[in-house]
């Protein structure tokens, strides 16, 4: 079974910088500062994509220059963090942790 993304928090305002974005969770107080390809992998979490095979393949036509392996590598550890700071969570009536994009602790 393919690995699905987790969905951004609903309370994340999104907002793009002039070298990535920035994400604030207004009710935390936290501001979570993206490059460039963060913001573009932020931007590819459901729903544009639901399952990280997708996410990086995208992400690899977008940057062929880079192999594929660290794009992926790259994805999973934004992601963990996002998740570390309640900025992104498994989808509601997702799969169980195995099959979440997200590395088990």
């Amino acid at each position: 079974m393919q690995a699905l993304l987790p969905a951004p928090n609903s309370e994340i305002i999104f907002q793009p910088v002039e070298d990535g974005a920035v994400l604030l969770h207004v009710a935390e107080e936290i501001y979570y500062g993206l490059n460039g390809v963060g913001a573009r992998i932020w931007q590819g979490l459901p729903p544009a994509h639901d399952t990280l095979d997708a996410l990086c393949a995208h992400m690899s036509a977008e940057y062929p220059e880079v192999p594929h392996e660290s794009i992926r590598q790259d994805i999973v550890e934004l992601l963990a963090d996002l998740e570390v700071h309640g900025l992104v969570h498994p989808l509601p009536g997702g799969s169980s942790r195995e099959d979440s994009a997200l590395p088990t602790t």
